[in-house]
């Protein structure tokens, strides 16, 4: 990348207010402000970049936003003829939610926070998968200075492996898928952050078979609701019982032209698990049969992360693999989450009733009451106390 950076240095110079060029031997307290070089030695200095320098830089080309939103337009356009003439889905809603997350690409200060969230959420299993961390200081909208992760795109891998045995191969394909979608279900399913612009150009495979997930310009946020729905239904795929798979499709916000759980539960797999097939050129595909009328944005980039995955296994031959099968424990901790949020939500509506009834009831006694609850105390007595501090919140001027 130092080719590539050294000749925009002009552009950028214009977008972070740095020089390239420029040199200082001693850090400053905080990135801000800080020449790129003060800005890299600091980084050094404190440990938060690689000790060896070696970093990748990605710039964003001049005009690229402009670009992209004509490109979009088309796209639009022909995802509505598509969807009024070939396919019986929502595809225009698929192109906003796409044309909303895009638009999100083009700053790189929230690409690097969220892919430091998200090397965060997966540290559990780093000796599996890693993500590259952004490099403090040297970050701006148009800039972006992160970790250089060692690894073989998972596009060139084929050749790499040719000597190896078909066991050895299978091995460690089915290795590879494993820990892809390992790292999606944890994003989905435990914190929601998750990196949707899945694709197999933006994974590395390195030393042992660790995992490198790259570019995460595009990312969705599940809410918590959404995450908590897509856990029960990958818990329902799981059971595999039609007419539970139907109604947490249902919960999730899928409508369909018809409530058929046999065709719906089809589609379900279809969109939302890799032994399912999506196939809307079909003459037997489900959607075929049955339109689906709306179909929820917070779960296009979902379905775009199992579509990979289900690409990635055919395209090693696993045709075993269920990712709702390796989802099912994570789905079950979402879940139990879900529980547990609910009773606390109780709990706080209880205990935010209970001053309201007890003052009502304090209020509510008659003077006789009050002095028989406060005989044998000195000045106001417990009772008096009580329902001075009690009601006196509660009182008109």
């Amino acid at each position: 990348s130092g080719s590539r950076a050294s000749s925009s240095s002009s552009s950028i110079k214009s977008s972070s207010g740095s020089n390239l060029s420029s040199s200082s031997s001693s850090p400053a307290s905080s990135g801000r402000g800080l020449s790129a070089a003060q800005a890299a030695h600091r980084a050094l200095a404190t440990g938060v970049a690689p000790l060896d320098g070696i970093v990748a830089v990605k710039i964003q080309y001049p005009d690229a936003l402009r670009t992209m939103t004509g490109d979009l337009k088309n796209l639009r356009a022909a995802a509505y003829f598509l969807s009024k003439t070939e396919i019986k889905f929502d595809l225009v809603s698929a192109v906003d939610e796409l044309n909303k997350q895009i638009r999100l690409e083009f700053d790189f200060t929230r690409e690097a926070r969220v892919m430091d969230s998200i090397a965060l959420h997966l540290r559990p299993i780093k000796d599996r998968v890693t993500v590259p961390r952004s490099v403090p200081g040297l970050v701006t909208p148009r800039l972006l200075v992160m970790e250089f992760l060692e690894g073989i795109p998972l596009t060139d891998l084929g050749s790499r492996v040719q000597g190896l045995s078909e066991a050895k191969k299978r091995a460690a394909k089915k290795r590879i898928l494993s820990r892809v979608s390992e790292a999606y279900g944890m994003m989905m399913l435990k914190e929601g952050l998750f990196q949707a612009d899945g694709h197999p150009g933006n994974i590395l495979v390195g030393r042992g078979g660790r995992i490198g997930l790259l570019d995460y310009g595009q990312s969705k946020q599940l809410p918590r609701d959404q995450r908590e729905a897509l856990a029960a239904l990958v818990l329902e795929m799981v059971r595999g019982n039609p007419e539970r798979i139907s109604s947490a499709l249902a919960d999730i916000g899928v409508e369909t032209e018809k409530q058929d759980p046999e065709l719906r539960t089809e589609m379900a797999y279809g969109m939302f698990d890799t032994r399912g097939k999506v196939d809307p050129f079909d003459p037997n595909s489900p959607i075929k049969q049955s339109a689906i009328s709306r179909f929820p944005a917070d779960m296009f980039f979902v379905l775009r992360v199992v579509q990979l995955l289900r690409g990635l296994a055919n395209g090693m031959g696993i045709n075993d693999f269920s990712s709702a099968s390796q989802w099912a424990p994570l789905a079950k901790e979402a879940c139990r989450g879900h529980q547990q949020h609910q009773q606390q939500q109780q709990q706080q509506q209880q205990l935010q009733s209970r001053p309201k009834k007890l003052a009502s009831r304090f209020a509510s006694m008659g003077s006789q009451e009050m002095q028989a609850a406060t005989e044998g105390g000195r000045g106001w007595g417990v009772a008096g106390s009580l329902r001075n501090l009690i009601t006196w919140p509660y009182r008109p001027n």
